[in-house]
């Protein structure tokens, strides 16, 4: 008899086409997964890859902003990766950027060998490169994606410098996304987003994944800065340091 659980992922899967929902279903039920080397099956850590709902969620938002082009920053399993190029694959002429070092160690390979195994028609590129360098590259040459989904490094200042470059190739009205958001560093992240750039939040019904829609590109005077929740030196503290400062002289 099927679990609470299994039924709900059924219905997050059934938004799939069914040779996406055949290869994802397998991959969650699975506690090893083929690697890109042939024969070699490589132990998950079932904590890394995104769950259905999250996954569900990511999927909406591309088909509902009708995106072309992705990029996304953290490939792993390549859980993500099957989400994304399922929303792509409803249109003709899109494609998908995954950056990753990491894929073949210590992920084995497991993200790309399950591309192989989707076979979609979606234009597929894999970045071996770290994400601050990969980017600031895509930014040089005028690259623009429609949709963008930051799961790299969790730590708050990677979180930002990824945002930061992302916003300079996601294109006008284009989505970015963020996993993860039960972390302090992701909260904190969002926080400053929403208090000091030039973006929508766009609700979605997973709470561990937040999204914002692109209004402008970013025209702040130099001088701009809005304290944000997490930030550690808000309006008080600096108040208290700046009278210290002042002592200290006189």
């Amino acid at each position: 008899m099927p679990t609470d659980s299994t039924t709900r992922q059924e219905q997050y899967l059934s938004v799939l086409s069914p040779r996406t929902s055949s290869l994802l279903s397998e991959m969650y039920a699975a506690d090893s997964l083929p690697g890109i080397a042939s024969g070699t099956f490589i132990t998950i850590d079932k904590k890394v890859r995104i769950s259905p709902s999250q996954g569900a969620a990511m999927h909406s938002l591309i088909s509902a902003a009708g995106a072309k082009s992705s990029l996304e920053i953290g490939m792993a399993y390549g859980f993500s990766t099957m989400w994304i190029l399922d929303a792509l694959s409803r249109r003709p002429g899109t494609s998908h950027v995954s950056i990753d070092p990491y894929q073949n160690k210590p992920w084995g390979g497991v993200g790309l060998e399950a591309v192989n195994r989707l076979d979609c028609h979606v234009a597929f590129e894999w970045v071996e490169e770290r994400s601050d360098f990969a980017v600031a590259t895509f930014a040089k040459s005028n690259r623009r994606f429609d949709f963008i989904f930051i799961d790299g490094n969790h730590r708050f200042d990677d979180v930002i410098c990824d945002f930061y470059l992302s916003d300079q190739v996601l294109a006008l009205q284009g989505i970015v996304a963020f996993d993860d958001l039960w972390m302090p560093s992701i909260q904190s992240a969002v926080s400053f987003i929403e208090r000091n750039r030039s973006y929508d939040r766009v609700q979605t019904p997973e709470p561990n994944v937040a999204a914002f829609r692109k209004r402008s590109d970013d025209d702040r005077d130099w001088r701009h800065f809005l304290p944000f929740d997490g930030d550690p030196s808000p309006p008080s503290r600096l108040r208290r340091l700046r009278n210290r400062v002042q002592r200290l002289f006189h």
